[in-house]
């Protein structure tokens, strides 16, 4: 996170507080700052892990039931828990 000092109304003078994600403002703010910038604000990791290839259909349509139950499997399996039925899929995951 950055402070920015902004003039607001009346010829106020207000600081607020930008979330990160802007590189090029962090890199004009501190322009001695040691590189390459890694930002963990945003989530963003520039050294990934390897995924195999990703079929196109994955990006146009939801999973279905058996997806589910079969992912529900898997993480009951290496989690522990005692059955898929207690393990919930949610966004994200």
């Amino acid at each position: 996170m950055m402070a920015e000092t902004v003039a607001g109304s009346k010829g106020i003078v207000q600081e607020s507080i930008i979330h990160g994600g802007d590189l090029d403002g962090a890199r004009a703010a501190f322009p001695g700052a040691p590189e390459p910038w890694v930002d963990l604000s945003t989530g963003i990791n520039p050294w990934p892990y390897p995924l195999p290839p990703i079929p196109a259909d994955a990006w146009t349509r939801l999973p279905g039931r058996s997806a589910e139950s079969a992912l529900r499997g898997a993480a009951a399996a290496f989690y522990g828990a005692p059955s898929p039925e207690t393990v919930a899929a949610a966004p994200g995951s």
